[in-house]
């Protein structure tokens, strides 16, 4: 069953919003062009790559939580915070550094 382009752009654009696809995932459920997907978002406003990070940190944040609940020490799952801050500060840089 083909969708029209219209429930395709929007079913993408929903999923963007979100961040539960990349750019690549979503031309491949769209059936079209990363282009034409990367056009669709700047048309919306979305920038993939932040949102797409932003959460995959909540998920990670609540797998984090998950974990902690089962283990009783606290200083591996510190240092992994640690590391995923430092990580999510040099995303941050990398991408303003790029926009300037």
């Amino acid at each position: 069953m083909t969708a029209p382009n219209s429930m395709k752009r929007a079913a993408v654009v929903r999923l963007l919003r979100k961040g539960l696809v990349t750019h690549d995932e979503a031309a491949d459920l769209a059936s079209t062009s990363r282009q034409l997907v990367q056009h669709w978002a700047q048309r919306d406003g979305i920038d993939i790559q932040t949102i797409r990070a932003t959460y995959l940190l909540k998920v990670w944040y609540s797998e984090l939580a998950e974990e902690r609940a089962k283990r009783s020490t606290e200083q591996e799952l510190t240092t992994e915070q640690s590391q995923l801050d430092r990580a999510w500060e040099r995303h941050l840089e990398d991408k303003s550094e790029k926009g300037a």
